[in-house]
């Protein structure tokens, strides 16, 4: 036995119901508590015609130098960021021989402190 969908069932069901994506059997039930709850029934009115509002608004196409003037700036930026961050690495570079000086340094007191266990 299916038991009837409560209103929070039916209200996150109104995306798929207005696109018409849902199983027979779902919208059987959807339909039914609709015609039960007024509640529901003017959300869903509301929701469906807010839905065909959008959609029967027409499509505004972007200028085409919109498109190449995003990428151009885009890109500049992050050239820009890239130089940035070049110049950071280079103003606070440690030479190899510290790092491995440290490495090794290191790896020494470690394995002193396992041998003292």
């Amino acid at each position: 036995m299916q038991l009837e969908p409560n209103h929070r069932e039916v209200r996150n069901l109104f995306p798929a119901l207005v696109d018409e994506a849902l199983a027979e059997k779902e919208v059987v039930r959807v339909r039914a508590h609709l015609d039960d709850c007024s509640e529901c029934r003017a959300g869903w009115d509301s929701y469906s015609r807010a839905v065909k509002l959008v959609r029967g608004v027409e499509r505004e196409q972007a200028p085409p130098e919109l498109a190449a003037n995003i990428l151009r700036r885009t890109r500049a930026r992050r050239w820009k960021g890239l130089r940035a961050l070049e110049r950071a690495q280079s103003d606070f570079r440690v030479p190899a021989e510290v790092v491995v000086t440290i490495l090794v340094g290191a790896a020494v007191v470690a394995l002193v402190l396992l041998l003292l266990q």
